[in-house]
């Protein structure tokens, strides 16, 4: 199956540096060049609008390479923020949305990132403080990393396309305890019908850090097919992406027709021909080997979807070149909670359209390292 979009990917970047330090330098790094290059695509980059690299405040030019990035909880770090006009054009005014990323953190393991379609406030930037979001932000602190080993590589990926929209990943080998896909942070245009007058934000983000096995990873259906795992979850306060475990972070957010956040408790998740709305995927187990009839992977178009504190329910749109295939059927022929379609590709001989990660098949164009 030919991809609908035009795509252009970086996958199995092994950014394992001489220790945990020089790892998060080379992911980031990685990050940093994957969207303001696009990937090679001049169509798909993200402008720089301004950074810090903890010694200075600029554009482009200050963040040169791995060793620009700086954490710190408190005192001079770095941070940058992006923009990338994917929102739909409103009479002649281009519309942005914007992605800050600060190294406020101690850990150098966790960075705090920012999604906001209104223009920051750059008045008070400096290399201490990140310009300030508005209240019409998604934000959290999320871990994009498992710590550093040199006998287990940590890997980057990330496929984009003309749009800007982009899937971005983190795996690492991690034993039998934690999936090898640990971080996952997505921003995409949905196709739908609706002009930008009807809805102004078919806009899908997705933050999210998932080190339970069970859960598959960070871009998941979750152990049994639920969206336990990737939903926003009731919760009043805008900045919190909850996660239903202590080592889960993250989930699925757009924002409504209106512009505004969730304040009902209101969720964002994907929809399947199942019948069964947010909460099943339509295949139950798909084992390693594929379909029984021919050994093919079946695609079938994603739609994401809104629930309003389970009263009320409605599609925004459909989200190109990404589909849902539930990994619990290992290699060995058992069945269970595991990821043993991670790393497959579509179409299994010739050059590669698809690859899967976790509970789905994004569009790279090799398999996916570790067996993701």
């Amino acid at each position: 199956m030919a991809r609908e979009k035009t795509w252009t990917t970086v996958q199995n970047v092994n950014v394992t540096g001489a220790d945990d330090a020089a790892t998060a330098q080379n992911w980031m790094w990685n990050f940093f060049q994957f969207l303001s290059g696009g990937a090679g695509s001049a169509t798909a980059a993200w402008e720089i609008v301004s950074a810090s690299n903890a010694s200075s405040v600029g554009g482009h030019g200050t963040i040169t390479g791995p060793s620009s990035f700086t954490w710190n909880g408190s005192g001079a770090h770095s941070w940058f923020v992006f923009k990338k006009d994917m929102l739909p054009t409103t009479g002649s005014t281009e519309r942005y949305i914007y992605l800050t990323v600060d190294l406020n953190q101690a850990n150098d393991g966790n960075a705090h990132w920012v999604f906001d379609y209104e223009t920051p406030n750059f008045s008070g930037q400096n290399t201490s403080t990140r310009p300030a979001e508005t209240s019409r932000a998604y934000e959290n602190t999320v871990p994009f990393r498992y710590e550093y080993s040199a006998s287990a590589p940590t890997y980057f990926h990330g496929c984009i396309d003309t749009t800007g929209s982009f899937h971005v990943f983190t795996t690492q080998d991690a034993g039998v305890s934690n999936p090898p896909n640990p971080y996952a942070i997505s921003c995409a245009r949905l196709e739908t019908p609706r002009a930008g007058e009807v809805d102004p934000f078919p806009i899908f983000l997705k933050l999210s850090y998932g080190a339970n096995v069970s859960s598959h990873g960070a871009w998941t259906m979750g152990d049994g097919g639920g969206t336990t795992y990737n939903n926003i979850t009731a919760n009043t306060s805008y900045s919190n992406w909850n996660g239903a475990t202590t080592n889960t972070k993250g989930g699925c957010a757009m924002w409504y027709y209106t512009g505004t956040q969730y304040a009902d408790g209101g969720d964002s998740g994907w929809w399947t021909p199942s019948g069964n709305g947010l909460t099943v995927n339509p295949w139950l187990d798909t084992a390693a080997t594929g379909d029984p009839h021919d050994g093919s992977y079946p695609l079938i178009a994603m739609y994401m979807g809104m629930n309003f504190g389970n009263t009320q329910t409605n599609i925004r749109g459909r989200l190109p070149d990404v589909f849902c295939v539930q990994g619990s059927g290992l290699l060995d022929g058992s069945t269970g909670a595991g990821y043993g379609v991670g790393g497959l590709s579509v179409p299994q001989t010739g050059d590669i359209e698809y690859s899967c990660i976790g509970d789905f098949f994004f569009p790279f164009s090799a398999s996916i390292e570790p067996g993701a």
